[in-house]
């Protein structure tokens, strides 16, 4: 046995580059060197491998990569565009990740009688082939951390500008272009004004909320304390991120002017955009700045309201003031009329058929306040006092603790003139809506748990505490719109202000970087939700399981410090491979959407490529065979096409001016292209070996050949030949 090769370049015959004349070469130079006709009766059998290349606009083939064509000068708009209806679009746009494909085409066992069939063996189309293979081609370039495309590089330079904002105590510091802001950091370029404008001008334009459901389950797919992913405050990171190079100078800059224009909104009553509230309170599982912004809106909203209710006499209507324990805003509330000697005020109407205990008179529900609104560190800082106030005055600090439950006893001696505690008691158990359970334990220390026996009607028991008559005793008649308000939103609001302009720098950071990973990891989720990808989706559960083991103690590590250099150092390594896991997940996700795109029509074929990207451990080369129909019964219901047809359209087709011509071509072109390499094996069959014992008895030292390989392009050929002896 011997291998021979042979190597032909630069001016190839004509007929070596056709399957007929490499026919003709294996039967007449190569196959054998025993007399044609003794072997005119086997048939040539051949299998073939073609390859197809299309490489993107401005980029070539080199190898198994693709590369930026130099100094290319074609058109490139589609592109450059290619993501313009992505959810990242909006932020910045990245490079296709996808810059060509490489198809490979099987034709297994073909037999050839003579070199005509050879010549229409070479006419047929590619898509005949038995097995298709599509690999898509990447281009690898190497950046800098920071450089990153897309969310990954600027939430680096975010952890960044967050390991040096503890260097101030004030944000206002690192706004001023001083000695000691370039010391603390490389980067301090800041965008020109009109470009601060412009951003301002985004963050506080008008916007509706059309997507409330996205806000409300922004917990639940993050599981992040952060705010919701179309808040004003969000949006502020969002950019952030893109301001300058996102460093501590550009985001103080960015801040100062932000909560300018929040506390003009509050002078002149403007509404804050993308700030939504529900339920009247704010969202305790948020960040604490976009509480804060929930409550200025509620401040702003009852300043509009006191201005409408300031032009209405209060003996015809009451505004800022609940019935039934509703807590509605903006809703006008006309008082119940009643003869003026009954000396009832603030009276919402009779309850039922229930009558005051100790006066022939009927019970008549109150208007009452509306409840206070607390943030989470305005309740921390409430639970505080009243720790310190147990060592006070007992009457004093049960007063303090209740004082709602005083304003409500104040409205009802009002509207109920002669009524006594058991009175009192009878509506709070009638109206559920006013139930004590509803204050909760931090306001009515005496109302535990609800009673059991407490129905529609029926007085509680609980409510018969020392204390609680105590401040029933110490209350007078006051109807609620005479009362001093619980609620005083224009103090309220300046303390709101106050945190935003005073906040720690380190603080702003802490919450900016969680809200940032949120948000940005939101976007990512929106890109793909509709790929049906099982390994894209584990991809971002990892993120979110990264995201919630090292972004909640954010929070802990600002309020309290680090204890010890290890936990600093330890924290370190963990944002540090927080974001290593972000960029891998981005990549994929970009990866994933420019492939969505091309073969979103083939789901199968679309989420074998992903997977073999996603994992490409499990597998050497990321080839994905291709199918003809949907042959598995997991994609038969979903809307594809035969994904042959899918991969055809991505080799566009070619003018006539490049269509095949006989002469120059290979031929089994593919749209109008020729393969780039070409891979045939011609041979005998198999029996004849049993041809080849006979021979050997006649001519036992003649050499016979088995098979010829030829490897192919345009511009080069390779022949080789496997030789057997027969001894």
């Amino acid at each position: 046995m011997r291998y021979e090769t042979d190597r032909l370049g630069s001016r190839i015959p004509v007929e070596y580059m056709h399957l007929e004349g490499l026919y003709n070469i294996f039967n007449t130079k190569v196959a054998f060197g025993a007399r044609p006709a003794d072997f005119s009766q086997f048939d040539v059998e051949i299998t073939m491998k073609l390859t197809y290349r299309t490489p993107m606009p401005g980029f070539k083939f080199f190898e198994a990569n693709a590369e930026p064509i130099l100094n290319y000068d074609g058109d490139m708009l589609e592109e450059l565009a290619w993501d313009e209806d992505c959810a990242w679009a909006e932020w910045h746009s990245v490079e296709d990740p996808v810059k060509g494909y490489e198809l490979i085409c099987t034709w297994n066992k073909r037999s050839l009688k003579d070199a005509s069939e050879a010549a229409e063996f070479e006419k047929l189309s590619a898509t005949q082939a038995d097995k298709w293979a599509l690999t898509i081609v990447k281009h690898q370039t190497a950046t800098q951390e920071n450089d990153s495309a897309g969310f990954t590089g600027r939430l680096r330079a975010l952890v960044n500008a967050f390991h040096v904002s503890s260097q101030a105590h004030f944000v206002e510091e690192f706004a001023a272009d001083a000695p000691s802001v370039k010391h603390v950091t490389h980067h301090h370029m800041v965008p020109p004004p009109t470009v601060l404008e412009r951003v301002i001008k985004d963050l506080f334009e008008d916007e509706s909320f059309e997507d409330q459901h996205e806000q409300s389950n922004h917990r639940s797919v993050l599981g992040v304390k952060a705010a919701p992913t179309d808040s004003l405050f969000s949006r502020f990171c969002l950019h952030a991120l893109r301001f300058g190079t996102c460093n501590i100078r550009a985001i103080a800059v960015l801040w100062i002017d932000f909560v300018r224009e929040v506390r003009w909104c509050w002078d002149e009553g403007y509404r804050l955009p993308r700030v939504s509230v529900v339920h009247r309170s704010p969202d305790l599982e948020s960040c604490i700045l976009h509480q804060k912004l929930q409550m200025l809106a509620l401040c702003i909203e009852e300043k509009a309201l006191q201005g409408v209710s300031e032009k209405v006499d209060n003996s015809h209507a009451v505004q800022d003031l609940t019935v039934n324990g509703t807590k509605e805003t903006g809703t006008k509330i006309e008082l119940f009329s009643e003869d003026p000697d009954s000396g009832r005020k603030g009276s919402a109407g009779p309850v039922g058929k229930l009558m005051l205990l100790k006066a022939n008179r009927s019970l008549h529900a109150p208007l009452t306040q509306k409840l206070p609104v607390f943030t989470e560190d305005m309740l921390e800082e409430r639970e505080q006092t009243l720790s310190t106030l147990r060592n006070w005055d007992n009457f004093t600090r049960i007063r303090h603790q209740r004082n709602v439950l005083a304003s409500d006893m104040a409205a009802f001696k009002a509207a109920n003139p002669g009524a006594v505690l058991e009175d009192f008691m009878q509506w709070y158990s009638y109206e559920k809506e006013l139930h004590p359970v509803d204050f909760g334990e931090g306001y009515l220390p005496g109302f535990t748990e609800q009673d059991e026996a407490a129905e529609n009607g029926k007085p509680l028991k609980t409510l018969s505490h020392p204390d609680n008559v105590d401040i029933w005793d110490s209350v007078d008649a006051c109807a609620a719109f005479d009362q001093k308000p619980l609620f005083d939103y224009t103090r309220e609001a300046e303390k709101v202000l106050h945190y935003l302009e005073t906040i720690r720098p380190h603080l702003l950071l802490a919450q900016m970087l969680a809200c940032s990973f949120a948000v940005a990891a939101h976007t990512l989720d929106r890109s793909v939700n509709n790929l049906r990808v099982a390994t894209l989706t584990w991809e971002l559960e990892e993120l979110s399981a990264s995201m919630e083991s090292v972004l909640p103690s954010l929070e802990d590590s600002v309020k309290f410090g680090y204890r010890t250099p290890e936990e600093a150092a330890d924290w370190q390594n963990k944002i540090l491979q927080l974001c290593a896991v972000f960029q891998r997940v981005e990549e994929n996700v970009i990866l994933a959407t420019s492939l969505g795109k091309k073969l979103g029509s083939a789901p199968r074929l679309l989420a074998a490529l992903i997977n073999h990207h996603i994992e490409p451990h499990k597998v050497p080369v990321a080839r994905v065979f291709v199918e003809k129909a949907m042959t598995s019964n997991r994609w038969k219901d979903t809307d594809s096409s035969d994904e042959r047809k899918v991969v055809a359209s991505l080799f566009t087709i070619l003018n006539s001016d490049a269509s095949w011509q006989p002469s120059s071509s290979m031929g089994h072109l593919l749209n109008g292209h020729e393969p780039a390499f070409r891979e045939v094996i011609l041979f005998y069959p198999s029996n004849l070996e049993e041809t080849l014992a006979d021979l050997e008895e006649h001519q036992p030292e003649q050499v016979y050949s088995h098979r010829m390989y030829v490897h192919g392009t345009l511009n080069e050929i390779q022949v080789a030949h496997v030789v057997a002896s027969i001894d």
